[in-house]
């Protein structure tokens, strides 16, 4: 159970050994120990699509013609101007890195447990 009154804190972090060009670390609040794996994760950059520079994405304009992770801008089953011959598949324009934190690993209650016992 979650509430809201507890606050979830972290006590201590460590880095462990890389491996795969990855980095692992250690993560410790009063009950648990976590085991994270960080790596740079590339994000894909879609351009060339057959769409209106001037629609709107979510609640903003589009600049350009390309979207990140290939992200679909409105539902529209409308086709482009010059029909169904002027369709083209979208091109990965580049690539963007950000790190990207998950969780492999929850060690639930390990501070009950002492190394002499």
């Amino acid at each position: 159970l979650k509430s809201l009154e507890i606050e979830e804190k972290i006590n201590k972090i460590r880095w462990c050994q890389t491996a795969n060009g990855a980095l692992f670390l250690l993560s410790t609040n009063d009950k648990t120990i976590k085991f994270w794996k960080v790596q740079d994760k590339k994000i894909k950059k879609i351009c060339d699509l057959n769409s209106d520079a001037t629609r709107t994405v979510g609640n903003g304009t589009m600049t350009s013609a390309c979207l990140l992770n290939g992200g679909v801008t409105d539902v529209n089953n409308s086709l482009p101007p010059g029909g169904i011959s002027s369709l083209r598949l979208p091109v990965v324009g580049s690539y963007e890195s950000s790190p990207v934190a998950r969780c492999r690993r929850v060690y639930s209650h390990a501070h009950d447990y002492h190394i002499n016992s």
